[in-house]
């Protein structure tokens, strides 16, 4: 599987639940940061509707439009709290790394990958 596959999976539930779990994750991040669906979609280049539907976990989405997301996500919390951010991309590691996990495994190497993006534009 290479980065450009999307959160697909066998069993129809199980992916459902998969991707409501990520997109929980990324609508609880965007609101915390004060975001509108409308102002990330923009700076993500996506329509409204798409981002509300990955939101919701309506659709399946590649893990370069998630890593897409994710970038955004830091961008933003670096200017809520007034940090300059520095030019990085995010590793394509984080997204192969959660290509091949469970549903558990996934949310926490988001989360993990997201608190140290925090704490490494803190410090």
């Amino acid at each position: 599987m290479n980065n450009d596959d999307d959160f697909r999976s066998v069993d129809s539930e199980e992916n459902t639940d998969r991707l409501s779990v990520v997109g929980l994750l990324l609508k609880e991040q965007r609101r915390r940061l004060n975001l509108s669906q409308r102002e990330l979609s923009v700076r993500l280049k996506i329509s409204a509707t798409h981002l509300s539907n990955i939101e919701n976990g309506k659709v399946n989405f590649s893990v370069m439009t998630f890593m897409s997301i994710i970038d955004e996500l830091n961008k933003a919390f670096c200017e809520f709290h007034g940090i300059k951010l520095q030019k990085q991309k995010i590793p394509a590691e984080v997204g192969r790394l959660i290509i091949d996990r469970d549903l558990r495994e996934r949310r926490l190497i988001v989360e993990e990958y997201m608190e140290k993006m925090r704490e490494t534009q803190i410090q």
